[in-house]
């Protein structure tokens, strides 16, 4: 029924050129909008699109035993690997006989008596360099310094473990294979 109400108001005025009074259609138009349903006279509001957001934790809750499996596998192989690789720079990891650790003593012996000869090098590069070269030579002399103070920490480090191992009896050593005597 409002709708008839509009286009007539609407025809009116076309047909009248316009002449119709604005009250008139003011009039029209809130009557008929008075006519209409309350549901229809509130305008629909626009629909909000609920988005998911995803989280860590869903995604784990996600996860196959498949996945957790190989994840597994993928950590175990990555910690091994650093494992190995942390092994190599292990410095205060002692050795396990007698043999090896009197051999890395004579090492570190020969790294210090080098660290030694090389710092005294440095030193005299250093009182005989022009201004322009002697903070490059003191970085030197600093890092050949250190380089010494750690082997002289090793070489200490080893010497102590080598005490350690000729208190132990052979039978206590557990790097040591035990053999039967020969019947």
């Amino acid at each position: 029924m409002w709708r008839r109400a509009v286009f007539f108001v609407f025809a009116v005025d076309v047909l009248a050129g316009g002449v119709l009074h604005a009250t008139a259609r003011a009039t029209a138009t809130a009557s008929s909008l008075q006519q209409q349903p309350p549901e229809q006279q509130q305008t629909p509001q626009p629909r909000s699109h609920s988005i998911k957001i995803w989280t860590n934790d869903d995604l784990i809750a996600l996860r196959t035993p498949e996945d957790i499996y190989i994840l597994a596998k993928e950590a175990q192989a990555a910690a091994d690997e650093t494992k190995a690789i942390m092994a190599c720079f292990a410095w205060n990891q002692t050795e396990a006989t007698i043999e090896e650790t009197q051999k890395a003593i004579q090492d570190t012996l020969q790294s210090i008596r080098d660290s030694e000869d090389a710092v005294a090098q440095v030193r005299k590069q250093l009182d005989d360099a022009p201004e322009s070269l002697k903070a490059r030579n003191q970085k030197e002399l600093e890092r050949r310094t250190t380089e010494l103070q750690t082997s002289r920490e090793q070489l200490s480090i080893l010497q102590q473990h080598l005490r350690e191992l000729t208190k132990q009896p052979p039978a206590e050593n557990p790097a040591e294979p035990t053999t039967a005597p020969p019947q």
